[in-house]
């Protein structure tokens, strides 16, 4: 989603006015979104003088426990490694596509004729199908570009 939700919330300088009310509104938060199994803590601490923080650290690792027994260390563990490989190949892909097809002489055609960037990418996009095809490779997925392009820009 757009807002990650902390696993254990901690409003620190608990000695102070608003406390409560930041309290109640990440209670008020946390009630409205949704958590799975895990609801995280609210744990007010006083950090300066030591006040909480035998609370938080037990919140912890009872936050650790239930990563390790329910499985979700593994699944977010998959899930970043996924994001950062993708991450990668993408930077790989647009450099590798950059210097093999040509993709600045495609954006200066693209440009002299007024052709939106969806038609010069469906074009670069095209190429590399094709020049798979030719070379062999079986393609996991034949979908390519996404439709028209008016569709794609509505």
């Amino acid at each position: 989603g757009i807002l990650e939700i902390a696993d254990v919330f901690v409003v620190n300088k608990a000695d102070r006015d608003g406390v409560e009310k930041t309290a109640k509104d990440l209670q008020m938060m946390l009630s409205i979104g949704e958590h799975g199994d895990w609801l995280p803590p609210i744990v007010k601490t006083v950090a300066a003088r030591d006040e909480g923080v035998d609370k938080l650290l037990a919140e912890i690792e009872r936050h650790r426990d239930y990563m390790m027994t329910s499985g979700e260390i593994d699944r977010r563990r998959r899930s970043h490694l996924r994001l950062r490989v993708e991450t990668i190949l993408k930077e790989r892909v647009v450099a590798a596509a950059d210097r093999v097809l040509g993709v600045d002489r495609e954006v200066e055609r693209g440009h002299e004729r007024k052709v939106d960037p969806y038609q010069v990418a469906d074009r670069l996009f095209a190429g590399v199908l094709e020049d798979a095809r030719e070379e062999g490779v079986e393609l996991a997925a034949e979908e390519g570009p996404a439709g028209p392009t008016e569709e794609r820009m509505a």
